[in-house]
């Protein structure tokens, strides 16, 4: 087994807007582990949050940031809500390539700001 690491991600997004954090440069291949996402108590299932795997660090004020969603193929959405909760996923994904980045994306569509809080552990294989 290879080295555990978890990358951290926490910012507050303003009401109606959204928001992208990117984590530091990954630059070796890895495996996600799991995924923890916390959501307020005033968060009735408004604030969406989406996981991208990217070869850049930009994070765009509009829009969904560069890269390939980690959800996408795998459900019936490719998001993560929650209310009074925090949401734990164990969903493991190879990826081979080095620096490499990952991305979360908030989109809040409640009349109140919101905080964004998610834990993702990951393995470095090579």
């Amino acid at each position: 087994m290879g080295q555990k690491l978890s990358l951290l991600f926490h910012d507050i997004v303003d009401a109606n807007s959204e928001k992208t954090l990117s984590s530091d440069i990954i630059r070796f291949p890895f495996r996600t582990l799991t995924f923890r996402i916390k959501f307020t108590t005033n968060n009735p299932m408004m604030t969406r949050i989406k996981l991208f795997l990217s070869g850049d660090p930009t994070c765009p004020t509009t829009g969904e940031p560069t890269g390939t969603n980690l959800f996408a193929g795998y459900g019936a959405t490719t998001y993560i809500t929650g209310h009074n909760e925090t949401v734990y996923l164990d969903h493991e994904i190879e990826i081979p390539e080095r620096n490499t980045y990952i991305k979360m994306y908030a989109l809040n569509n409640d009349t109140l700001e919101q905080d964004m809080l998610a834990i993702i552990t990951i393995e470095r294989i090579d």
